[in-house]
């Protein structure tokens, strides 16, 4: 678990750095790259979302300070038929489910090609 926790929270600035640099769409690159070299011991899919929304929950707060994060979630949600706080909670999932997605497709196609290569040797 202290392992889990300490990848996560060097994946997390990771995510929000990223985020900050090429956009939203690093963040299924990067949780597709975790998924990669990540070990199934290392819950790749979990620490990704997790990582994922952490990050950009610092990018949310970072934001704060420099604008008004409230008023534009309070005029934003609205439009989405949602309440301003729901929406900042929406602004959370999905770059968690972003990085989950990647994350799982990734390591799907990798046991796969282990699974084959097990079959190969047999």
């Amino acid at each position: 678990m202290k392992r889990s926790a300490i990848r996560i929270g060097l994946l997390t600035p990771a995510f929000a750095l990223a985020t900050w640099v090429a956009g939203w769409w690093a963040v299924p690159l990067l949780g597709g790259l975790w998924g990669l070299v990540a070990s199934r011991r290392e819950w790749p899919v979990l620490s990704a979302a997790a990582a994922a929304a952490l990050g950009w929950g610092a990018l949310l707060v970072w934001g704060a300070f420099q604008g008004p994060v409230g008023l534009v979630a309070g005029r934003v949600g609205p439009v989405l038929m949602v309440p301003g706080w729901l929406f900042a909670v929406l602004a959370l999932i999905f770059p968690a489910l972003l990085a989950a997605s990647a994350a799982q497709v990734t390591v799907a196609i990798r046991t796969a090609r282990r699974a084959e290569r097990v079959e190969k040797d047999t």
